[in-house]
């Protein structure tokens, strides 16, 4: 699944750990007891989730619009899928 994504290494890389739920967010380092504030820092909206970082946070999605992908809910899809772990 993920040697077919056309990527440099770094972002497969960024992708399997997102997929693995293995990128410690706020939200992931709070539940462990760590002593941090759960909030994203970007926004200061909502919880630091994978899915959050990566596809809610209106700071994401500005930066998702300015790429060569762009954003939209229905381009996004995968991503939420892949996020969730489905």
């Amino acid at each position: 699944m993920f040697q077919a994504i056309k990527a440099h290494p770094k972002v497969k890389v960024v992708v399997w750990k997102a997929y693995m739920h293995s990128i410690p967010t706020l939200s992931d380092l709070y539940n462990k007891r760590v002593n941090v504030v759960n909030i994203c820092p970007f926004c200061q909206g909502s919880k630091e989730t994978s899915l959050h970082l990566f596809v809610d946070c209106p700071i994401a999605r500005d930066c998702w619009s300015c790429s060569l992908v762009g954003y939209s809910r229905i381009n996004a899809s995968p991503l939420v899928i892949l996020l969730k772990g489905l």
